[in-house]
């Protein structure tokens, strides 16, 4: 489908009637998912990174999807702000969206992901990290690594323990820092998705350390 154009009038129109009005207020959240995607389309970036930005404020989950799409922009605010609002809206899938942003090529990009990642509620943003297994990026498994040590902790500081938490140090007590990040991440994702238990962690992460020195 080819993308929407507006007028200048039009763009005007749209970024100062929906954007500035609504800055910093819950007022958005009243506004149709469905009323604001189509803006995603716009030929005009300031248009999309509106739409993007007040997505985010209407904090529902059917936004997800179509700033899913949003995260292929072309232009790097128009990322930034699905980025904010991907923050805005939470959840699970929300977390695994900015997990992928930490690839971005855009600094502005990756390091809102990371502030978001690092600042989600307790250990939410783990199993989103830990899906970074088996991504193409070396550097961006790297840093879903870093990122869950950072929280982790943290979360120490604090003396937090849950589900999440319990299954990463179940893991993180048989890794090595010289550990590849693929061998971290599976052997982190394993535990979350309940994989590993205290009987068999240390055995699997040797077995994953084998298995990583077989293909080298």
């Amino acid at each position: 489908m080819p993308a929407k154009r507006e007028t200048k009038k039009e763009i005007k129109e749209f970024v100062n009637a929906r954007l500035y009005p609504y800055w910093d207020t819950p007022r958005a959240e009243a506004y149709p998912v469905e009323e604001i995607a189509p803006h995603l389309k716009s030929s005009n970036h300031e248009v999309r990174m509106a739409a993007a930005y007040l997505l985010g404020q209407t904090k529902k989950q059917a936004a997800i999807p179509h700033l899913k799409k949003a995260l292929e922009d072309k232009e790097k605010l128009v990322r930034h702000y699905t980025v904010y609002a991907l923050n805005r809206i939470g959840g699970p899938e929300a977390l695994r969206l900015t997990a992928t942003a930490l690839a971005d090529k855009e600094e502005m990009v990756y390091v809102a992901a990371q502030n978001f990642l690092e600042k989600a509620p307790g250990s939410k943003a783990l199993p989103a990290l830990a899906e970074m297994f088996g991504h193409e990026g070396w550097q961006t498994r790297k840093q879903a690594v870093e990122l869950m040590e950072k929280i982790m902790e943290k979360l120490k500081k604090r003396r937090l323990s849950d589900r999440n938490t319990r299954a990463y140090r179940l893991v993180q007590q048989h890794l090595r820092p010289d550990d590849e990040p693929d061998l971290k991440l599976r052997a982190i994702r394993a535990a979350i998705q309940g994989k590993v238990n205290e009987k068999n962690a240390r055995l699997y992460v040797k077995e994953l350390r084998a298995l990583e020195g077989s293909l080298k």
